[in-house]
């Protein structure tokens, strides 16, 4: 098994996923990587019939999924991996998942998060997340669509709140 993507994306299976990542990373399967989604029949059922039928689709929970990701290496399969949340990621890599990229699409903006991104808005916790995740060696990018330009979300962060305090500090002079 090829892992192709592993996107984080809140929305799991919607058009940027199917119409953008699945047709240009050329997967034939996806796995949604959900303690929750695993247990409700009918998002399960709804998200199967956003798939296309040439492609599988696989919803785990995160002990399954690791399992899964660790131990496929001997079929030819490319899968797109789809998680929740950063959360997710990271019990997959406290599980040992063997994890290389992960790319952070949609991320909506919910009370308590500062949005950094048109669909990436991040809490402290999240960002502290991603920064251990980021020690471990992971490369950790954000864009929307596979044509648009990468971002190295964490560093772009640390400049915005550079060019923030900056700015703070204008405003007392």
């Amino acid at each position: 098994m090829a892992i192709v993507l592993i996107r984080i994306d809140d929305r799991l299976i919607h058009g940027q996923v199917i119409e953008g990542w699945l047709k240009t990373v050329h997967a034939d399967r996806i796995l949604v990587v959900s303690d929750e989604v695993v247990g409700d029949k009918v998002e399960s059922q709804l998200m199967g019939l956003a798939v296309p039928e040439n492609i599988k689709l696989t919803i785990a929970d995160v002990k399954k999924s690791v399992e899964l990701i660790n131990d496929g290496h001997d079929t030819k399969e490319r899968i797109l991996v789809l998680l929740p949340d950063i959360e997710t990621a990271s019990k997959m890599i406290e599980l040992k998942a063997e994890i290389e990229s992960l790319n952070l699409g949609g991320l909506h903006w919910s009370q308590g998060k500062t949005q950094y991104l048109k669909a990436v808005s991040l809490d402290e916790k999240e960002i502290e997340q991603l920064k251990e995740i980021k020690k471990r060696g992971i490369e950790i990018e954000s864009r929307a669509l596979p044509l648009d330009d990468r971002v190295d979300i964490l560093k772009f962060i640390e400049e915005k709140k550079i060019s923030h305090g900056a700015t703070e500090k204008n405003k007392e002079n």
